[in-house]
């Protein structure tokens, strides 16, 4: 649960992930910027294109939802775009997975974003990023699991999907 007005991060600590997925749930009750940052560098390292200090994944859901590739300071990519917007007090089943460069995002059953990308970030951390429109917004998270794959990732079905 997280409200009010200000910009929340939620990493989790201790792990680094390369093939991940994420099963999450979330509610919000105006409207969502919810973000989910994964194979965030936790140390610069090197590139052709020179020192890159942070880099991530960025999946976002807010007026549209899109996937970003930061490599700072070096550049950022917008990769994958859909005006799909999540509706408001309903809750949603979001799935994010990263298999050997291959990014997807199921909601609700639905794949709704994706893109392969041809020179994947290495391994790196994840964090939930939130940021609230006023005091009155709130988001609810449950049923978060997250874990490494071994071959690409096939969606659970859910109710909506069936």
């Amino acid at each position: 649960l997280q409200s009010g007005g200000s910009e929340a991060f939620a990493p989790l600590e201790g792990y680094t992930f390369d093939d991940i997925v994420w099963r999450i749930q979330f509610m919000t009750n105006a409207a969502p910027w919810l973000s989910f940052n994964t194979h965030m560098a936790l140390e610069p390292y090197e590139t052709e294109e020179g020192t890159v200090e942070d880099s991530r994944y960025v999946f976002t859901f807010e007026d549209t939802s899109y996937i970003n590739r930061i490599t700072y300071p070096v550049g950022e990519s917008w990769l994958s775009g859909n005006p799909y917007k999540p509706k408001n007090n309903e809750w949603h089943q979001v799935e994010i997975s990263v298999y050997e460069g291959a990014l997807e995002v199921w909601i609700d059953g639905y794949r709704i974003l994706a893109y392969t990308d041809p020179n994947p970030l290495p391994e790196g951390g994840l964090h939930i990023e939130v940021k609230p429109d006023d005091d009155q917004t709130t988001y609810y998270f449950d049923n978060v699991i997250v874990c490494g794959l071994s071959a690409p990732y096939v969606p659970m079905p859910t109710p909506e999907s069936q």
